[in-house]
């Protein structure tokens, strides 16, 4: 607060909900603006199942005092994973339930299957294909029901994705359109109404929702209502899990390479035996590269390690500027290092 307000930002406190296409309501306030940044975030989606009230989320998680004996987490996605990795870490018993048979859909399934398999080997129970139908409270911990399923736990968390605070805002009234996943954009990130924009998670980009992303659109925005009417270009833009290891991707696909497999090669590289990894016992350090084969240069990758946040930061830079395996072998790095091992991946 203290650096809005040494920036001249005023700031008010309270439920905002738009009267007119100019007109803000907050409580008794009323304020007019020119242009309007619609940037309210996500909250957690809650499953609605019988005693759905017994859910929590990753809010609660996050504020825990202490970690209970054992958890049960529902859901497949990012923040399912990332809670089993901190609880278990943590030293409680954690259960991960997903829905169907491929939980990280947006990654390769070989790796999502090692991670699944190095939490396993952690002690987090992961059990797919199990559609939950109730939670049930006992005495002093929960019961959590499917069908032929019946699981005793301390606390169940819902990890189900994220729905945009969109929907109490006023907008159906002022013409702007939504949904679950935010308020509907453009190229240049202006809804249906045009001096109307969202950023972030607030708005229905074609984009991971992650804080550097929300500052690009940002910066793109106040350009926008400043004058610069170019339409908006995305960098490139890696996605992390952080679990037990880590699991991070950037650029093309490996789905997308099959699809065009004329075009592009697809190489996966064990690293166990790499020093950076063994003089720290890492099981299956593995980074999955996309090659373009047309122009011989890397376009894709995928790591999975406990360095996979800083491996992936370097990939992200040289596949931006279309490094070539003999750039890479030009230049000396530090060893060993994590930068210096990236010479023998191309």
């Amino acid at each position: 607060m203290r650096v809005l307000k040494n920036n001249g930002i005023e700031t008010i406190t309270g439920h905002a909900q738009f009267v007119d296409q100019h007109t803000l309501e907050i409580g008794q306030q009323t304020i007019e603006a020119q242009n309007v940044i619609i940037a309210t975030g996500l909250r957690p989606r809650i499953l609605d199942i019988k005693g759905k009230d017994f859910l929590q989320t990753s809010n609660e998680f996050l504020d825990l005092d202490e970690m209970p004996e054992s958890i049960t987490i529902l859901g497949g996605g990012y923040v399912a994973f990332e809670l089993a990795g901190i609880a278990s870490s943590a030293g409680a018993k954690v259960t991960l339930i997903h829905h169907n048979n491929r939980p990280l859909k947006a990654f390769p399934e070989k790796l999502v299957q090692t991670l699944c398999d190095q939490l396993s080997e952690n002690g987090v129970e992961i059990i797919l294909d199990q559609e939950i139908t109730e939670i049930q409270k006992d005495s002093a911990s929960y019961r959590v029901i499917g069908n032929d399923f019946d699981k005793k736990t301390d606390m169940v968390f819902a990890a189900v994705g994220r729905i945009a605070n969109v929907d109490q805002l006023g907008l159906d009234q002022i013409g702007v359109e939504y949904s679950s996943k935010g308020v509907k954009v453009n190229e240049h990130l202006q809804s249906d109404v045009s001096h109307f924009y969202a950023v972030g998670d607030s708005a229905a980009s074609p984009v991971p929702k992650l804080t550097p992303v929300a500052g690009f659109e940002a910066n793109y925005v106040v350009d926008q209502i400043l004058g610069d009417h170019k339409e908006i270009s995305y960098p490139l833009v890696p996605t992390i899990i952080f679990s037990l290891p880590k699991l991070s991707q950037v650029g093309v696909t490996s789905q997308q390479a099959e699809e065009d497999t004329d075009r592009y090669q697809v190489k996966t590289v064990n690293m166990e035996e790499w020093i950076t990894y063994k003089r720290q016992h890492e099981k299956q350090p593995l980074v999955q590269l996309v090659t373009d084969k047309r122009q011989d240069k890397v376009v894709g990758a995928v790591c999975l390690s406990m360095e996979a946040d800083e491996m992936i930061n370097y990939l992200s830079l040289l596949i931006k500027h279309g490094y070539s395996a003999k750039d890479i072998g030009e230049t000396p790095f530090n060893y060993p290092t994590i930068a210096s091992d990236i010479q023998y991946l191309y």
